[in-house]
């Protein structure tokens, strides 16, 4: 849902909005990204993609902390282009382009090297389509796209290439996290077990 006509640039967009993210509006939270200079309020993520979102965040930081890689960012807006200001639900930044962030109060001046979507009920294949094009344009290497229904990973690189990551198989970081490896059985959360009857 778009909530302004004027189209805007990223610092524009943060001049408006940047400090009202938290705000509450009508009894909602908005979710502002910025696309093509327009402010959209995207659709809030659920219970199983918060969860998801932590349990994969948690491995890549495992990864990417002690080695000192880099940055694993949660849902943090990355500059896809001068209009355009798009939220991944986890990011990963190498070390030498983070040296390049100048405020950290604000949005990431880039793409990730790493960027993972986790696909909700809302998300269409058309929109999903135009968010990895938009990443790839700007910078992006590498795309996770995570599939809470199908328990599974497709993975996505800027030549065109994908397949699929069963859920008994392993995800890797190909040459942007090398020799990182990510069972998916394992950022999928358990079904909670039923409650017996006499609970």
């Amino acid at each position: 849902m778009s909530v302004q006509t004027k189209l805007l640039t990223v610092d524009e967009f943060w001049r408006l909005y940047g400090d009202h993210f938290d705000e509450v509006i009508d009894g909602v939270r908005p979710n502002y990204e910025l696309i093509n200079g327009e402010a959209v309020d995207v659709p809030m993520p659920g219970l199983e993609h918060g969860e998801i979102q932590m349990m994969l965040g948690a491995q890549l930081l495992a990864f990417v902390v002690p080695k000192k890689l880099g940055k694993v960012y949660s849902e943090v807006h990355s500059e896809l282009a001068k209009d355009t200001l798009r939220v991944p639900d986890i990011a990963f930044i190498s070390s030498a382009k983070v040296k390049l962030i100048t405020d950290r109060k604000k949005f990431v001046p880039f793409a990730p090297d790493l960027a993972v979507e986790i696909i909700s009920p809302s998300n269409t294949a058309t929109e999903m389509e135009q968010k990895i094009a938009l990443f790839f344009s700007a910078g992006t290497r590498l795309v996770w796209l995570v599939y809470p229904d199908m328990k599974k990973v497709t993975v996505r690189r800027p030549d065109g290439t994908a397949y699929d990551v069963p859920f008994t198989g392993t995800l890797d970081g190909g040459d942007v996290l090398p020799d990182l490896a990510i069972p998916v059985s394992s950022i999928f959360p358990e079904e909670p077990a039923a409650q017996s009857a006499q609970e």
